[in-house]
């Protein structure tokens, strides 16, 4: 994809936005904790119209196709909207706290409830059927050939068919003694006939428990990752099958194809030694890996690697608050739209910069307390033009301090360039394509990486000259 390259969407929600947006016919759809539910036209950025909703604390992305928007909120309401004004069309209301994601599918709209009860909509809203689990079901299910795989905590892994007007239970696996009981298995991720679970203690109490695999077609456990540090749901490249795990503490991590997964590989930001965590689960974009972290980041990744330099950085972005994204990004036509819990929508692409928000939020409410965002953020690394065929190449990186260098390199290893920082903090560098005696480089890829005062790599990232 042609990588963004200007904070084109800047929306006020006045609460966190948890909730990762959706994106559908050029529009975004989006909600705040504080229920405030907001339909965007990502041609000119402009509010095409917001909407109070109920909850507190909402954290479950929406669904849409067509005209119609469907939303569940904390409150317990399923809320049928049409996409086009915001008019409410019909509500549904379980009695029970909702914190998983939707799933849409030709047959129904699919939810579970922390009151353990599963639900099945038909698209009109209306209640179909509803399946009683052990234990409270917080996460999104998944499905596969008319099969829907979901979890109620640390208990079970269920497999559930839509029948009309019931349902039928194709199989029901214990997994509680897969890890300590204060453990939560996160949202399934189905790919070919494999069911990846990534377990992870609850609220970030620790680093790692593991990523299970199930045969889809059995239910039986084929295996179990136990060199990656899970905690968000994983992210499955369709195209090879490479695994990308958010870890409590360790950044992003990786897991080569299926014949490698013993092998890691680590797509981390700064710093490389591992102190923040990703929420965020990672979408993959072609040759893009793109998620936010709980450092305040968006973060853009290629996950082609090579003998010398694994997933590079391609660029990140910082809002001015400084607090953390932990909601996953919605990509379409080269455009992103994420959240985050400072309260804001940012959106991404090649278009009219945005230098102020959009202001949707209920000044007069008191739930939520997020101060008004002052200033755009900061462009924490970024290369534009990136691919690029002419000119010149500014380079933005934060925290190039004092003693701090960028060393531009080939594929092969070896040193083109060299810039090194002897005066107060830089930020910005403007590359003339030419080598360290003045030749112009020809055209291929390049790997630019951050060192600190004492040699040692902090970021890298890679610059595709055309």
């Amino acid at each position: 994809m042609q990588l963004p390259s200007t904070l084109c969407l800047w929306v006020n929600f006045g609460s966190p936005v948890e909730a990762s947006p959706i994106i559908a016919n050029n529009k975004a759809y989006a909600i705040s904790s504080q229920g405030i539910l907001a339909c965007v036209d990502l041609a000119n950025a402009a509010i095409l119209w917001h909407k109070p909703l109920s909850g507190i604390g909402n954290v479950s992305a929406p669904a849409t196709e067509n005209d119609t928007v469907w939303v569940a909120t904390q409150s317990g309401m399923l809320y049928v909207i049409r996409g086009s004004d915001g008019t409410i069309i019909n509500s549904f209301n379980t009695g029970s706290s909702i914190l998983a994601d939707l799933l849409l599918l030709p047959t129904g709209i699919y939810v579970g409830a922390i009151n353990g009860i599963f639900y099945a909509f038909d698209r009109g809203g209306n209640l179909k059927w509803s399946y009683q689990a052990d234990q409270a079901i917080v996460h999104a299910a998944c499905e596969k050939e008319g099969q829907i795989v979901f979890t109620d905590g640390d208990q079970h892994a269920i497999w559930l068919a839509d029948s009309g007007a019931s349902y039928h239970e194709i199989r029901n696996v214990s997994i509680k003694t897969l890890g300590p009981s204060i453990c939560s298995f996160m949202p399934p991720m189905i790919w070919n006939d494999t069911i990846f679970f990534a377990k992870g203690e609850v609220e970030l109490l620790t680093d790692f428990t593991g990523v299970f695999k199930f045969g889809f077609n059995t239910g039986s456990m084929i295996g179990r990752i136990t060199s990656s540090i899970s905690r968000a749901c994983l992210s499955v490249d369709t195209a090879d099958g490479v695994l990308f795990i958010g870890s409590t503490r360790n950044g992003l991590f990786v897991l080569g194809a299926p014949r490698n997964w013993n092998t890691t590989d680590y797509y981390s930001d700064y710093p490389f030694d591992g102190i923040y965590g990703v929420n965020s689960s990672p979408a993959v974009i072609g040759n893009c890996v793109i998620f936010g972290s709980e450092c305040g980041k968006i973060n853009f990744f290629s996950k082609t690697s090579s003998t010398t330099f694994g997933g590079t950085s391609l660029w990140s972005y910082m809002p001015s608050s400084g607090k953390a994204i932990s909601a996953s990004p919605a990509v379409s036509n080269g455009r992103v739209v994420i959240g985050a819990t400072d309260g804001c929508l940012y959106g991404f692409w090649n278009g009219t910069e945005v230098t102020e928000p959009t202001d949707i939020s209920d000044s007069t409410s008191t739930r939520g307390d997020v101060s008004r965002i002052p200033a755009p953020g900061t462009w924490t690394l970024f290369v534009s033009p990136n691919p690029s065929a002419t000119g010149n190449i500014v380079i933005a990186a934060q925290g190039i301090e004092t003693g701090y260098a960028i060393v531009l390199y080939d594929v092969q290893g070896r040193i083109i360039k060299e810039w090194r920082n002897n005066g107060p903090k830089m930020q910005r560098i403007v590359w003339n394509r030419s080598d360290a005696a003045g030749h112009t480089v020809p055209s291929g890829t390049y790997f630019a990486v951050m060192k600190n005062r004492s040699g040692m790599k902090v970021q890298k990232f890679k610059i595709v000259i055309m």
